[in-house]
Formats: structure tokens, C-alpha cells, sequence
């Protein structure tokens, strides 16, 4: 089972994430909790969609930024 790190951000009633080590997998909604929902959903379906088409997967990327610290989740997949 991997961990992905999952950054939060959130501005004028708008939430986003980001999934730090899978490209393209930026997320929007109306809420942290949908948003968090988007995120472990997109994590299994890029994982399972690379696995089905024979691509690698790259081992889930470190937040090295202290200061991002505060807005960050780990998931797992």
C-alpha cells in the first residue's frame, strides 16, 4: 500500500487539492470534505488506471517544504 501526500488550499469559499507524485491530479470542490473525497478516489483510479495500461507508478513523492506543512494529508492507496 502506498501514501500520498495530499496538498489543501482553500480561497474565497473554494477548496483545492493537490496530489504531490501523480501529475495532472489537481482537484476542486466546495468543501475540505469533498475535496478529500476527490482525492482518495483519484488516487485509486490513477493507480488502478496505470496498473491496467502496463505503465509504472511511481513511488509517492516527499513534502520537503516545512512551510506547506500545515496544510497536508497523507493517503493511502
Amino acid at each position: 500500500m502506498n501514501e500520498y501526500t495530499v496538498i489543501y488550499d482553500a480561497e474565497d469559499g473554494v477548496y483545492f487539492a493537490r496530489i504531490v507524485g501523480l501529475p495532472g491530479c489537481l482537484l476542486v470542490g466546495e468543501s475540505l470534505e469533498e475535496v478529500e473525497a476527490q482525492a482518495q478516489k483519484q488516487i485509486e483510479w490513477t493507480i488502478r488506471n496505470l496498473t491496467a495500461d502496463g505503465m509504472p507508478i511511481k513511488a509517492p513523492a516527499e513534502l520537503s517544504d516545512p512551510v506547506q506543512q500545515d496544510c497536508w494529508h497523507v493517503m493511502r492507496a
